[in-house]
């Protein structure tokens, strides 16, 4: 393997660019059968790619949880529908990551695209503009607000408009499980040293709350 190593390119390649390329994905796949059992699963700790908007691009998936191990950066995370471009690194110079259906990304929080109403659900949002808006108490200088149009199937609309009990009851255990799901990345984040201790803290703090 260590022949196969110096074959495969430098070590600052990531392993999207170097998918693809034989001696990797044969030397992969040994690490693979060496050091996984068969009854093992894989888990992601490391943020997933994020969806970058631009005009007229969007993507169509279920809302599953907000993440907020990077204080400086919350973000929701969802599960793809459709095969989607996505970024990893540096927002105006990331790398282009292709993820496939039934992957996760993630999608910044913007006031135009309230995520947190689709948790457990599916939708599909398109970036249509960006409107210029003036400055407020919180910003200093007029900024643009990106806005989407959004779309969902009946099935969907009919339970984030509905007044019965059981879809109501429907809503509130996505919730508190999308709340659930942020408590366990952020105990990961704690041991992967991803985000600040005082986001960590303050968001485990806010999950906790919105579940009790």
């Amino acid at each position: 393997m260590a022949n196969s190593r110096r074959n495969v390119g430098s070590d600052s390649q990531s392993a999207e660019a170097l998918a693809g390329n034989p001696v990797y994905d044969d030397a992969l796949k040994a690490a693979m059968a060496l050091l996984v059992p068969e009854n093992y699963k894989e888990v992601v700790l490391t943020f997933p790619p994020y969806w970058k908007p631009e005009i007229n691009t969007g993507f169509r998936a279920t809302v599953l949880y907000r993440d907020e191990r990077d204080g400086s950066f919350p973000r929701y995370v969802l599960q793809s529908a459709t095969q989607l471009d996505c970024r990893r690194g540096p927002v105006d110079d990331g790398e282009i990551i292709t993820i496939q259906p039934g992957m996760n990304f993630s999608v910044g929080v913007y006031a135009s695209l309230p995520l947190e109403r689709f948790f457990g659900l599916e939708l599909t949002a398109i970036a249509v503009g960006r409107q210029k808006l003036p400055a407020n108490k919180t910003r200093d200088l007029p900024y643009d607000m990106w806005q989407f149009r959004t779309f969902v199937n009946p099935e969907v609309e009919k339970r984030i408009n509905s007044n019965k009990e059981e879809d109501i009851r429907f809503l509130q255990d996505a919730q508190r499980n999308a709340h659930r799901e942020m408590i366990k990345e952020l105990a990961r984040a704690q041991v992967n040293g991803l985000g600040t201790e005082e986001a960590q803290k303050n968001a485990r703090k806010r999950a906790m709350n919105a579940v009790l």
